[in-house]
């Protein structure tokens, strides 16, 4: 075997032939993306990067807060990588306490002004929809891909009964490496 790996990001993006040291190189320098996936001659699989000693994809100790800013700030859109359960449950227990808020701040501002302004809830409610909807797929495709499947399976979520198929994806555990990254929540080595 040679003490060389091919190197490619989860988008496909091919990077050459690079030694492990270059690799963890670049992922420190901010070259290569965390989530970097090798291949070595032999191997029948790409695997993470992080296996080699890179720096692991950074980690939370998980809460709303950081939830909420890694979902709605920091990966917006972002398709690759991995969500973990953790991360996805406390943001869609942030979501439902906004919606609550935003629900709540409209109706008594409404309740103190004139009959004709009712359309302050709707309106509110309408734009957290309208800017959460992106990193909501997002998260949902980075969960999915957590548990080993592809994100083309988050489609089934706009069929009768899908939304049960979610669910239950987004209660199964963690699964180790696999081609989208290392586990999410894994503890930094």
């Amino acid at each position: 075997m040679s003490t060389t790996y091919h190197v490619a990001t989860p988008d496909g993006t091919r990077h050459g032939q690079m030694s492990a040291e270059d690799i963890c190189a670049k992922i420190t320098a901010g070259e290569l993306p965390a989530d970097a996936l090798i291949w070595q001659e032999g191997w029948t699989d790409w695997r993470p990067a992080s296996t080699l000693g890179a720096p692991p994809v950074p980690t939370a100790d998980w809460g709303i807060y950081t939830a909420m800013e890694s979902v709605y700030l920091r990966r917006y859109f972002t398709l690759h990588g991995r969500a973990s359960r953790a991360e996805y449950w406390y943001c869609k227990l942030g979501s439902a306490v906004l919606v609550f808020l935003v629900g709540l701040i409209g109706t008594l501002t409404e309740a103190h002004l004139s009959e004709d302004v009712t359309v302050i809830t709707p309106v509110l409610l309408g734009l957290l929809v309208l800017f959460g909807i992106l990193p909501t797929i997002a998260l949902a495709v980075r969960r999915l891909h957590d548990v080993g499947m592809s994100g083309w399976w988050y489609l089934l979520a706009f069929l009768p009964m899908g939304d049960l198929f979610m669910l239950v994806i987004a209660l199964l555990p963690s699964g180790g490496p696999n081609r989208w990254g290392t586990r999410p929540d894994a503890p930094a080595e």
